[in-house]
């Protein structure tokens, strides 16, 4: 167990070492980097991805020190992109402590995760969240974590961390919901978690573009006992969507897709939707690029825009959460 500090410069030698060593001699490990400029970020950002299989189960967090708060705000923009806990902040004294908690937690600290974590919160926080948890962790939903990892690599961030399915879950059952729409479904992960809120006749109706994803769903919903809750159509969710009754039947619908398509959804949904019923949109915060003028991509100006339109919507009750990368819930009153 060990903390190297080092500069940007040498991250990729380091790295290379400490990622060779035997595992029993090099883990785990923190890493303490201090970074001036947005270069740098670049290159720990890309030092970490080229790094990633070992990262996600050797280190136990990076914190880089940034004196300019612009560099700083550019580095928590990943935190819950990336294989290992990351974190910036402007003292040495602030590096150290976080670090210190990480390394104390030893290998618990790079356990396998469900999926990805809340956006801006500190790794020893999300720990104590999910040691709180009744019931334990899920296992099922790890190890759809982990075979995503395994065969689609960074993609798998789009699986929802376990807290975030938990959520869900309980959304299901307030509800009693009993028809639950998807938009979205990748390996199945929030599917898993909603279907399992069901109770009687219910069913969870997905609509996801691809079916190469769906190997993994389906065997873990059918490990989980679910999968005869669940029917997934294939191809764009627009048209699926508009094959749906018109008056309202859906208690429950989660968008996990194309951001740009978020109002499109929106709008074939809502009339849907039963009095009282919600919807909930994903990745809302979009790894803080909401709130960074410097970005100004297609997917982060669309949900600037959508954010905004549905805070002045009327006949809606809407809540953004900071659980995950944000999850907007939309209630029709």
């Amino acid at each position: 167990m060990a903390l190297h500090h080092t500069t940007i410069g040498d991250v990729d030698g380091l790295l290379d070492t400490l990622l060779k060593a035997p595992s029993g001699e090099a883990a785990p490990f923190g890493l303490k980097l201090t970074l001036k400029a947005m270069a740098d970020v670049d290159a720990l950002i890309g030092g970490l991805r080229r790094h990633r299989p070992g990262m996600a189960t050797r280190c136990v967090g990076v914190v880089a020190v940034c004196p300019d708060a612009d560099v700083r705000a550019a580095v928590l923009r990943w935190p819950g992109r990336i294989a290992c806990p990351l974190t910036a902040v402007a003292d040495v004294a602030v590096a150290d402590g976080w670090l210190a908690g990480q390394l104390a937690a030893g290998p618990r600290g790079v356990r396998p995760r469900g999926g990805s974590r809340t956006v801006g919160l500190s790794p020893a926080i999300q720990d104590w969240i999910e040691a709180a948890q009744n019931p334990p962790p899920d296992a099922i939903a790890a190890d759809i974590a982990h075979q995503s990892r395994q065969q689609f690599g960074d993609s798998a961030r789009m699986c929802i961390g376990e807290d975030q399915g938990r959520f869900l879950q309980l959304l299901v059952e307030l509800l009693d919901a009993q028809h639950v729409v998807e938009v979205g479904t990748f390996t199945g992960t929030s599917a898993l978690w909603m279907a399992r809120g069901l109770r009687g006749a219910g069913r969870v109706t997905c609509f996801e573009i691809s079916d190469v994803p769906l190997t993994i769903a389906r065997a873990a919903w059918k490990a989980a006992g679910v999968a005869d809750r669940i029917t997934v159509e294939l191809g764009p969710a627009t048209d699926g969507l508009k094959r749906l009754p018109e008056e309202p039947c859906v208690d429950l619908a989660f968008i996990d897709a194309d951001k740009e398509g978020y109002p499109t959804y929106f709008d074939l949904i809502l009339p849907r939707l039963r009095p009282g019923g919600i919807i909930a949109f994903d990745n809302m915060l979009w790894g803080g690029s909401v709130v960074d003028e410097r970005v100004n991509d297609a997917d982060t100006r669309t949900l600037r825009g959508f954010t905004q339109r549905l805070a002045k919507q009327a006949g809606l009750r809407v809540q953004l959460l900071s659980i995950g990368d944000g999850l907007t819930l939309v209630r029709r009153a």
